[in-house]
């Protein structure tokens, strides 16, 4: 028994005594603290640490128009609409592995975010000036750089890492996606369905010029940054200019010129009953417009000395000129398919006032005399090759543009294992709080059941007082 002076202020228990009673009961003391520790862990671990922790994924794209906030085709990218409802619904919907994910919490609890380490910049410009003209155009300067996203969002929600990751990471390849989609619907097929809703074949061949200076242009803005690039289409086309040289090689254009000649040296068009009452009111406006510009003309005449008009360079006057022959040559196309179909000069003279005020009568027997129609058939089924050759350049072209973008679309990850875990309790801190807490708990059980041993040991040192 500890003793103690009796003049000697009396202050408790001694430690010691606390200390014999804690570690009394071993057994017990281990059942309690071990228990305890991994009750408390668990506790620790599901019901806060890991509402704490989010699994982050970092990224950037190597697309450089997702970099400016834009898609391929000019629309607005914001790279904060990926964490919105409507596309997590849809990457959820797209795999069944996601099918536990409950997007409706993780939007309503905001436990997805995003964010950038740098904004989105302005896309530099460049100033051309045209040598001809002295116009200065502006062209877009290619010019890449990248910002970091970085995805964060919840662990709960989720199975395992493994489901994360592909679900970030299926979000994060969602703008590429989108890329993809968007050049695979640019088909490039307007001027096709406008050259089957004409029955004029000028508006035909005009159709598909515009057509090849669509193909044309496209393949010079690919070839600019892309001409190497292997995409491997056929085995004739393995790089982009592979593809650009077939079609300047196979298609020419004099095939589109001599079509066009022949067009309009014999009146061709398409089914002319049909056509003949629109027909009929074109050259009636061509008329009223040749006969406007005339108008128009002399009273500038008649303003000015003629002599003032030439020499000061006059533009009203010059494109007023301009405009007059090109009317006067669409009055001459109409009025051949008219002559090539059965009219007479006569006929077509009486039945369009005013015509015989563009061509005398003589001007158009020399323009019945050039009429034709007995060709056509072979006219036509040359047309439809050019045609059928035009579309399969056309599917050619958008197969090489989405190609393209899929080899451009390419997302770079930070990390090696695409994603990371991060916030919540560190697991070493998590099993030193649990077993620090099981210990103190287990004692107290011990000191609460033994009690009385320093309870009978104190007062023994208060009678010896």
């Amino acid at each position: 028994m500890n003793t103690i002076d009796k003049n000697e202020k009396y202050e408790g228990p001694f430690i010691s005594d606390l200390i014999k009673v804690v570690f009394g009961r071993k057994l017990l003391l281990c059942i309690i603290t071990v228990c305890l520790t991994i009750i408390i862990a668990l506790g620790l671990k599901l019901g806060i640490s890991n509402r704490q922790t989010c699994y982050q994924t970092t990224f950037t794209y190597s697309n450089e128009n997702l970099n400016y906030g834009e898609y391929v085709d000019g629309s607005v990218f914001n790279f904060k609409t990926l964490t919105n409802y409507d596309i997590l619904k849809e990457i959820k919907d797209s795999n069944e592995e996601f099918s536990s994910i409950n997007v409706d919490k993780i939007v309503s609890n905001q436990a997805i975010s995003i964010t950038s380490e740098n904004e989105k910049r302005e896309r530099p410009v460049l100033n051309v000036v045209n040598e001809k003209t002295g116009e200065t155009n502006q062209t877009l300067v290619s010019q890449n750089y990248n910002i970091n996203y970085t995805i964060k969002v919840n662990k709960q929600y989720f199975k395992n890492a493994s489901q994360a990751e592909k679900f970030l990471t299926a979000i994060a390849e969602k703008p590429n996606l989108t890329n993809i989609d968007i050049v695979s619907s640019m088909t490039f097929q307007s001027n096709f369905t406008a050259i089957n809703e004409t029955n004029y074949y000028e508006n035909k061949i005009d159709l598909l010029e515009s057509q090849y200076n669509i193909i044309l242009n496209e393949y010079k803005k690919l070839s600019s940054s892309y001409s190497n690039l292997y995409i491997n289409i056929s085995d004739n086309i393995k790089t982009v200019q592979d593809a650009n040289t077939l079609f300047i090689s196979n298609f020419k254009t004099n095939s589109l010129e001599s079509l066009m000649t022949d067009s309009i040296l014999y009146g061709y068009i398409e089914n002319f009953e049909s056509s003949e009452k629109n027909l009929t009111r074109e050259l009636n406006n061509a008329i009223y417009q040749y006969k406007l510009l005339d108008s128009k003309i002399k009273s500038l005449k008649d303003f000015y000395s003629n002599s003032q008009v030439v020499n000061q360079n006059n533009d009203e006057y010059n494109s007023l000129i301009i405009e007059k022959e090109d009317t006067k040559v669409s009055i001459q196309r109409y009025a051949k398919k008219f002559l090539a179909y059965g009219k007479t000069v006569t006929e077509l003279v009486n039945s369009f006032s005013g015509l015989n005020d563009v061509y005398t009568e003589e001007e158009l027997t020399e323009f019945k005399a050039t009429v034709d129609n007995s060709n056509i058939k072979s006219f036509v089924s040359e047309l439809n090759n050019v045609i059928a050759k035009m579309k399969e350049y056309t599917r050619i072209l958008n197969e090489v543009e989405t190609k393209v973008i899929e080899k451009r679309s390419m997302v770079t990850y930070e990390t090696v294992s695409t994603i990371e875990t991060v916030g919540g309790i560190n697991n070493a801190l998590i099993a030193i709080i649990s077993i620090v807490i099981g210990f103190v708990c287990a004692a107290s059980v011990n000191i609460c059941l033994d009690y009385k041993k320093i309870y009978k040991k104190d007062n023994d040192i208060k009678n010896d007082k």
